[in-house]
């Protein structure tokens, strides 16, 4: 719709409803934006602007790559939006908080390189995709109440992550955490089934709480240089290869 227009510097569209893909590209002097009755929108919505907030009140569904490379992007608002594809905000690096309180489905790579992040609330979502959060480096933690599945590579090298809450989750998939130094206890109370690389480089882990987990992959606790001293899986019944794999301080197993 609109690429490469370094002197537009406002859009209002009061009556449109539904955006295609590839809206507005490389519109570097753009700082504001009204879209009040948009309710879905395309692929690639907005990439290299110098907007510092959007406000989308009716937007429904988003598909992939919303939010690429908008250096000064602080804040976001999506108050009725139910489902997000995947790339949904990917090196936006000064966003602060992100609430989105309808949110039901969020495909792959739905959060990350928001260096500024501190803030994310999704309380009504159930699915996610593979790589949800990755290199968000000032997040300190994650509350998501009613997610029963995640994907593969879940939560990757966000540093400061020290908290991860999820009650409702009952099946994980490959890779869940990795490289999150700041990590010190995970509590999965209803998780049964876990694949390949539960728990991958997480220095500072001291407790993993999983008393109802029945399988487990391959690589389950895979070089955890952390605290972590005790494990107890009391209703285990499947193991995949490599289950422990250089966790120097574990000095008790219960299965």
């Amino acid at each position: 719709f609109l690429t490469l227009n370094n002197i537009l510097e406002e859009i209002n569209l009061p009556l449109v409803e539904k955006i295609g893909s590839e809206f507005l590209l490389y519109n570097e002097s753009l700082t504001t934006i009204s879209l009040p009755s948009v309710k879905n929108i395309g692929s690639k919505f907005m990439k290299s602007s110098v907007l510092t907030s959007i406000d989308l009140p009716l937007v429904e569904s988003i598909d992939r790559e919303f939010l690429e490379d908008n250096r000064r992007l602080e804040s976001i608002s999506l108050p009725s939006v139910e489902i997000i594809g995947t790339d949904f905000l990917y090196r936006n690096q000064y966003i602060t908080n992100v609430e989105l309180p309808l949110l039901k489905y969020a495909g792959n790579r739905f959060l990350s390189s928001a260096k500024d992040l501190t803030n994310i609330k999704l309380p009504s979502i159930k699915t996610i995709g593979s790589d949800f959060l990755y290199n968000n480096e000032s997040l300190t933690s994650l509350d998501l109440p009613l997610v029963q599945g995640v994907g593969y590579n879940f939560i990757f090298e966000n540093k400061s992550l020290a908290k991860v809450n999820l009650p409702s989750v009952i099946y994980i998939r490959s890779s869940f955490l990795k490289y999150n130094e700041a990590l010190t206890s995970i509590d999965l109370p209803l998780v049964e089934s876990i694949g390949n690389q539960f728990l991958f480089f997480n220095e500072s882990l001291e407790s993993v709480n999983l008393p109802n987990v029945v399988l487990v992959g391959a690589d389950f606790l895979y070089s955890n240089e952390s605290f972590l001293k005790t494990l107890k899986l009391p209703k285990v019944a499947g193991i995949g290869s490599d289950f422990l794999h250089y966790n120097n301080f574990l000095t008790t197993l219960e299965l």
